[in-house]
This record gives structure tokens, C-alpha cells and sequence, in this order.
């Protein structure tokens, strides 16, 4: 990544905490109507005697009106910038000395903004918030508007609150009142984007998946060893137990699959399930549940490797390159290749009836294939990121927007907007990704804390990944789910669909580490950037 202004470094030890208002579902639709990219510049702020206005991107972000004492206040706008971060800064201040000063202003912002934090606060316990509905919480002091990027706050100094008013049709609007003996608005443009380095975070093109995102995946019920039996019994299982609570969602991982490469092996089922690939997501719609299935980037076919050099990354002896996880790394930046391997399995996939795609091993394309091997892009005179970003662009453009992409594992942000969730770190339910990388969900992705067993020890991550809003997956074998232990799976429903109450990460130092990214070139483990457990 380029960008890396306003990360912080300090380690925080925080309580989990969800703030929740009324429990709704967000009603955005996946469709977005091109409006052009917001201009990374300031506002216009216009100031009178008695009132302030600030407008961007064309329209009015604020009106107001400003009260001091007799002699009235003072007003300085001051536009900084920090390498492409532009923070502009409107100091009001009272012109008796010793006076207040008080701002009573309406914010608009657009159909995904909400009520906010935007900066950590010096004293006090800082714990995670996540909202369902509006919030009205006392430590919002800022707006930000998801859809244009851009964040609206008031520094820390004068008491102030942010409250949702109305809705006006494809605007909402927030009472801000703050009093002080000064008072510092603070605007920021592309703050994810720049200010929080997401190079390719572009939320005018995309929504966030407005569903929540729970149920089954077969992978600790059963590892590898799955069979075409196994996910009958838990079709059959889930809908009589789970599917009433939202559990919706039935995920076969690896296991399925004849090889992992050429198209044909991803599409032709070994000889564990007898009816073949298709015949199974009929069949688990027939039981009122999604059909989800696990791929993986990874290539094992030498011979096809060898036959088609032009089609894969090479290493310094001009042969197809190896890697640990990955074996054999597709170059996504020759056309004729993503179009003969990547393009046929996801219309093929799609075309059975899937609707749900975890795409795996994609940290061991990008650092073991790609990163380890970065020779080969500079000398084809290729961009690297580019091209590991145009595989999953032919995965996109093949399933479609209509249906779910998980990306798998470890943060990925040089594949935000083209992936609808994300596993942020290595396997096994993760609570310190909920600090690490609260600011992301359900504005960058949906975080995914990774599927969660119903044993003694972690049944509580159903009740926590629930009030957060993470994709929430179990992973028993069915037969719990008809016990007592299925319990809390049940209490935790619904699965609720939120925003976050920061706009910045409870615990900083796992995303003020993103820009390693780039230089990474084994994926064997969690990095600095990655979730820990």
C-alpha cells in the first residue's frame, strides 16, 4: 500500500462491547447508481455573522448557526495536507475573553453515513461499539458518510453530540451540538481511502452485503474426509433445527473436489459423492438453505504448468515457479490464462446453482506466487498487485454481485471491492480480530472471525460475532445441533447487521502494519498485519 497517514501504534486492552439500538436489517440494495468519484480536496465553508454552511461534492453537508458572546467569534479555516491526506480544520472562537462559544448545526449526509466516533479519545475505558439501527450514543461527535467517504467530526475540547434525526429519502440527517471555549470542525475527504490507506477502496462502485451472513461449514465436522452423505444429513439437520433461527447458509469446504488446478477437477466431484457436484445444491435449496462452496487459487498439474510457461509466473531459470500452498502460481495478467483456468470453474460453479464462494489460499498466491517471484512481473513490465487483483475480478465477474465472496485467509486489501467478506487471520475463532479490525465491518467488508465450534470453551463467540455483525459459521457435526449444545447457536440469533461505532481500530496494530503487504513473501503463518487469535 502507498497511503499509510494516521496510523496509530498504540495497543489498547479493551472489553469487547456492542451498543445496539433497534435490532433492523439494512435494506441497501446491492445496485449502485454511478454518481463519479468524490474530489480528495476541502470543503467549502461558507461563514457569516451568525451562521456557518459547508458544502462538498456538490451538495450541503452542514448549515447552521454559530453563538459567542456580545463581541461575537472568530472563525479560521486552515486546509492541511499530509502527502495525499487533506484535513481541513474550522477553528470557531469566542472574542471575549474567557467566553464560549456554541455550534448548533444540521449534518446530510448520504443513505450509508452514520453517527460516530473519528478519533480515540484520551480518557476512559475505549471499548468496541457496534450499532444496529441509529445510534444515539454520547460518544459520537461526528458523522461519516460512507458512499462519498468522508468524515465529518469535532475535536476533542467543547461538550458535543451528534444525534440522527430523519431520513429524506436518499439522505440522512444528524443534529450536531457542541459548546466550548472553542470549537475545531474537522473535514476529511476519502478517509478510508487515503487517510486510512485503502488504495483501492472505492465505496461509490459497491455495497456492503445487506444481509447478515450465517450458518454451516463443513470444515472441522469433517475435514477432507467429507461426503456427498455428510451434507445431506446436515441439509437435512440444519433446516429442522437452524434454519428457523437465520441459519441459512450451508458451506462445503475442501473435500470435493478431484484435484486442485485444471477446471475439470474442480468440477467433477470425487467418487465421495456419487451424484456428482450438481446434484447438490438442488438439493439443499429443496431443504430452504444456500448452497456454499470452497475453492482454492492453488495450481498442481506440472505437466499443464509446463505446457502452458506463458500462462504461469516463472523464476530466474524462465520455468513455472513454485510455491509453498500455492505449488504452480496462474498469472492473472495474461488474459488467455484467466480466461482457459479461473473463468470456467466460477461459470461452471455458478451455473449448478452455488451462491456462496470462499476463495482460499489467496495470501499464498499473493506472497509465496507472486511477491517471492517479483522478477517476473518486472521484467513482463507488469503490475503485480494488479495482476493478483484481476484473478479475483474474473471470480466476481463470473458469480456475479448477486451472490457472496469470501476471501480467504488474512487481511486483503488489495482485493477490497471485489470481495463481499473477508477472513480476517489464520484458522480458529479470533476475538482480538473484533478490535483489530472493527473499523472494516460492514464499511471495508464483512468481517469473518472464522467458523465457530459449540464446545465448552468458545460457545460464546456466538452471542459476541452475532452482536457484531461478523459472518457467523458453525462447524459441529449436526447431530449437536439436536441437543442442548446447539443452544447458544439459537440464542444468538438473529445475526444482527451493523455499522461500527469508530471509524477507527479499537487495537491499531495489526492495520497500522498493512503496508508490509507488499513485501511479504511467505504466507505460512498470521503476519503483522493479520488478526491474531
Amino acid at each position: 500500500m502507498k497511503r499509510h497517514a494516521g496510523y496509530g501504534r498504540t495497543v489498547i486492552a479493551c472489553v469487547v462491547t456492542v451498543f445496539v439500538a433497534a435490532a433492523s436489517l439494512s435494506s441497501c440494495r446491492r445496485s449502485v447508481t454511478p454518481t463519479g468519484e468524490p474530489a480528495n480536496g476541502p470543503a467549502k465553508v461558507d461563514i457569516g455573522k451568525k451562521d456557518i454552511g459547508v458544502r462538498y461534492d456538490g451538495k450541503a453537508i452542514l448549515d447552521g448557526s454559530i453563538t459567542a458572546g456580545g463581541a461575537g467569534f472568530t472563525a479560521k479555516v486552515n486546509v492541511f495536507r499530509t502527502g495525499e491526506a487533506v484535513s481541513q480544520a474550522v477553528l470557531l472562537e469566542p472574542r471575549d475573553k474567557g467566553g464560549r462559544v456554541r455550534l448548533e448545526a444540521r449534518i446530510v449526509g448520504g443513505p450509508e453515513s452514520f453517527a460516530c466516533e473519528a478519533d480515540r479519545r484520551d480518557r476512559g475505558p475505549v471499548v468496541v461499539r457496534h450499532v444496529s439501527g441509529e445510534s444515539r450514543s454520547g460518544l459520537n461527535r461526528a458523522v461519516y458518510d460512507r458512499g462519498r467517504d468522508w468524515v465529518l467530526s469535532v475535536d476533542a475540547g467543547p461538550r458535543a453530540a451528534v444525534i440522527p434525526v430523519r431520513a429524506e429519502g436518499d439522505r440522512k440527517a444528524y443534529d450536531i451540538v457542541a459548546e466550548g471555549a472553542e470549537i475545531v470542525l474537522r473535514f476529511r475527504p476519502r478517509y478510508y481511502q487515503v487517510h486510512r490507506g485503502l488504495d483501492f477502496f472505492e465505496p461509490w462502485t459497491y455495497r456492503i452485503w445487506p444481509d447478515p451472513v450465517a450458518g454451516w461449514i463443513s470444515w472441522f465436522a469433517f475435514r477432507d474426509e467429507v461426503t456427498e452423505e455428510d451434507i445431506v444429513r446436515t441439509a437435512d439437520t440444519l433446516a429442522e433445527t437452524l434454519l428457523p433461527f437465520g441459519y441459512d447458509l450451508l458451506q462445503i469446504d475442501d473435500g470435493y473436489q478431484s484435484g486442485e488446478g485444471r477446471p475439470d477437477l474442480w468440477l467433477t466431484a470425487n467418487d465421495k459423492f456419487p451424484r456428482g457436484l450438481g446434484f447438490l445444491p438442488g438439493y439443499i435449496k429443496s431443504r430452504g438453505l444456500r448452497p456454499g462452496i470452497w475453492t482454492n487459487v492453488a495450481f498442481k498439474q506440472a505437466d499443464y504448468a509446463a505446457e502452458h510457461q506463458g500462462w504461469f509466473v516463472t523464476d530466474a531459470r524462465g520455468e513455472p515457479a513454485r510455491g509453498n500452498w500455492v505449488e504452480f502460481s496462474l498469472d492473472a495478467s495474461v488474459p488467455e490464462a484467466v480466461d482457459a483456468v479461473v473463468r470456467p470453474v466460477y461459470r461452471g460453479l455458478r451455473d449448478m446453482g452455488w451462491e456462496y464462494f470462499k476463495v482460499d489460499a489467496l495470501r499464498h498466491l499473493r506472497y509465496e506466487g507472486y511477491n517471492a517471484h517479483a522478477d517476473h512481473f518486472r521484467k513482463a513490465k507488469r503490475d503485480l498487485a494488479g495482476a493478483f487483483r484481476s484473478y479475483v475480478e474474473a471470480v466476481r465477474e463470473e458469480v456475479g454481485r448477486d451472490v457472496f465472496v469470501l476471501g480467504c485467509w488474512g487481511i486483503r486489501p488489495e482485493l477490497v471491492g471485489l470481495i463481499d467478506g473477508c477472513r480476517v487471520g489464520t484458522d480458529g475463532f479470533s476475538y482480538a480480530g473484533l478490535a483489530q479490525f472493527n473499523s472494516w465491518n460492514n464499511v471495508v467488508w464483512r468481517n469473518d472471525p472464522d467458523h465457530i465450534e459449540l464446545d465448552e470453551n468458545r460457545y460464546r463467540s456466538t452471542l459476541v460475532t452475532s452482536l457484531t455483525g461478523a459472518i457467523l459459521l458453525l462447524t459441529d457435526k449436526p447431530e449437536l445441533y439436536r441437543t442442548e449444545a446447539g443452544e447458544p447457536a439459537r440464542r444468538a440469533a438473529p445475526v444482527l447487521w451493523t455499522v461500527p461505532g469508530q471509524v477507527f481500530d479499537v487495537d491499531a496494530s495489526r492495520s497500522g502494519e498493512l503496508g508490509r503487504v507488499a513485501a511479504e513473501v511467505s504466507g505460512s503463518g498470521p503476519r503483522a498485519f493479520d488478526a491474531s487469535l
